[in-house]
């Protein structure tokens, strides 16, 4: 953890510092297991699915709280009671994996702002939506 690792790309001068995180560092926002009422997204949050159709008219059921709520309820989190604020955040580029790249393929999507209101507190992490596992839809306790 002490020597910088050069990422060694095209002749980039970055590096990365790895961290150790055992119990001596905390851990990043969000992951701690504390329950709360409360989530405001860190990263912008993608949906899975395309929440407009080809003349830019809402699709029936693929609104971004709709397919918020889908996830939420395959994760086994209670959403009675949700309350959902969302607002465009600009568009972001998704992981595309590695069997798929030679086909053309637009990983431009578009992101969201989102906080969360549950009913009662839920722990986290909550990670949500297209890419949460490279980074995108990371949720915070918002208290």
């Amino acid at each position: 953890a002490q020597t910088p690792l050069p990422l060694s790309y095209k002749g980039d001068p970055w590096t990365v510092n790895l961290v150790p995180l055992d119990k001596l560092v905390s851990p990043p926002p969000g992951f701690g297991g504390i329950p709360s009422r409360k989530w405001e997204s860190l990263t912008p949050y993608v949906p899975p699915r395309h929440v407009y159709d080809r003349r830019g008219r809402l699709k029936a059921g693929d609104a971004v709280s709709d397919q918020l709520s889908e996830e939420l309820t395959l994760r086994g989190c209670n959403i009675a009671g949700l309350g959902c604020g969302v607002v465009k955040a600009g568009w972001v580029k998704t992981h595309q994996p590695s069997r798929s790249r030679d086909k053309a393929s637009n990983t431009d999507k578009l992101g969201y702002a989102v906080s969360l209101i549950f009913a009662e507190p839920v722990p986290g992490p909550l990670v949500l939506g297209q890419s949460c596992h490279f980074g995108l839809g990371l949720f915070v306790p918002a208290e």
